[in-house]
């Protein structure tokens, strides 16, 4: 999927700053759909397609420095593993567009008891809800 997702920015380590950020596997393979999808829809093409990437990467990177810095409550996905807490945030490129929904979890990787990592797990179009 080279050349789809750019390289996020993983900022400082330090606590109170951006968090490092990791897209799980799948992730990526849902971008790569998400934006295969984008360019052959009658509303898109390859313009909204690549601004929709570099968008959800931007949401991606802000989130990683609101939750470094002062962390926002976010709403929880009820489908979260039992063991795991996952947020979910809505990511839309203009108000009018139907949103995408970004699942993600804060970790603590090098378990100092500091949160560090901001764990995309999986997005997904609204409206697929339920799918």
């Amino acid at each position: 999927m080279s050349g789809i997702i750019r390289q996020l920015d993983h900022g400082d380590e330090r606590p109170g700053k951006r968090l490092r950020i990791q897209l799980h596997e799948v992730v990526e393979a849902q971008i790569a759909d998400g934006h295969k999808w984008l360019v052959s829809s009658p509303f898109g093409g390859v313009i909204v397609a690549e601004r929709w990437v570099d968008g959800l990467m931007d949401f991606v990177e802000k989130e990683a420095d609101l939750q470094g810095t002062l962390p926002f409550d976010r709403p929880l996905d009820p489908e979260s593993p039992p063991e795991r807490v996952w947020y979910r945030q809505s990511y839309s490129i203009s108000r009018r567009s139907t949103p995408w929904y970004v699942f993600f979890e804060l970790l603590d990787e090098d378990n100092d008891g500091i949160i560090d990592t901001l764990h995309v797990v999986r997005i997904r179009h609204s409206a697929r809800e339920g799918s």
